[in-house]
């Protein structure tokens, strides 16, 4: 084995270490292989799943207890994507192989398992649009 090889090896060894550490201190998965871009706001990081094959839009904020992640149950290996400047209410659950568009407020405890388009406000049992906002 090449002194590279073995270096990275031993990246990756502590790289998990400090993952599965920080992951259970802060209650917090976040996956490394998840799609987020910059600004991502979380005030309270108590109870966050990110699936590793979701995507996450610039400057959207997510509250505590909320799980972005694929539906286990129908279709394997295809998770949300989140447009930008979204903000999750808390205990939100979005779950499948679903798009959600930009400027969309998901209200707490909400169960969001379809498309919605951009600049509305969703909320409920499933998830379902609440107001449409106008920007101009």
């Amino acid at each position: 084995m090449s002194i590279n090889k073995k270096n990275n090896n031993i990246k990756a060894k502590i790289a998990r270490k400090l993952y599965s550490y920080y992951s259970l201190k802060y209650s917090c998965e976040i996956s490394y292989h998840a799609q987020i871009g910059k600004g991502l706001f979380l005030p309270h990081l108590n109870g966050i799943i990110i699936h590793g094959g979701s995507i996450i839009g610039d400057n959207c904020c997510i509250l505590q207890q909320v799980t972005i992640g694929e539906n286990g149950n129908k279709i394997k290996g295809v998770s949300p994507k989140l447009g930008d400047k979204n903000e999750i209410g808390a205990g939100a659950k979005i779950i499948g192989p679903i798009t959600i568009g930009d400027n969309v407020v998901v209200g707490a405890n909400s169960v969001v398992c379809k498309d919605f388009e951009s600049d509305v406000i969703i909320a409920g049992v499933p998830a379902k649009i609440i107001k449409s906002r106008l920007v101009k």
